[in-house]
């Protein structure tokens, strides 16, 4: 009787090792699968928080800017405009104000 040669694979199917050798590579395949979602959902909340502190940090710097250049340049006109009804306000007016100030008291 002539014996037919037989590979491992073909044992190994005969025997029912591959069934449990694709069970285990099936296996392993879902857990690479779950941290792969777990790793790319905690890598998403740590950069949303890291991208929430940046941009508090930097429009804060922003808002200050923008705050001090529109003083800078509106303030002189805001305050002439506010001043206007009284008759304006002169440097020796202002001077006098300071004077009294420091003084403690009225003349």
């Amino acid at each position: 009787m002539d014996a037919v040669p037989i590979d491992a694979i073909q044992q190994a199917a005969q025997l029912g090792r591959l069934d449990f050798a694709s069970l285990l590579l099936a296996m392993v395949a879902i857990l690479i699968a779950l941290a792969a979602v777990f790793a790319f959902l905690n890598l998403r909340h740590v950069a949303k928080d890291r991208a929430t502190e940046v941009a508090e940090s930097i429009s804060g710097e922003i808002a200050e800017k923008a705050a001090n250049k529109y003083l800078q340049e509106e303030l002189p006109k805001i305050l002439s405009s506010n001043l206007e009804p009284f008759g304006g306000v002169r440097d020796h007016s202002i001077d006098g104000i300071a004077d009294t100030q420091q003084r403690g008291g009225a003349d």
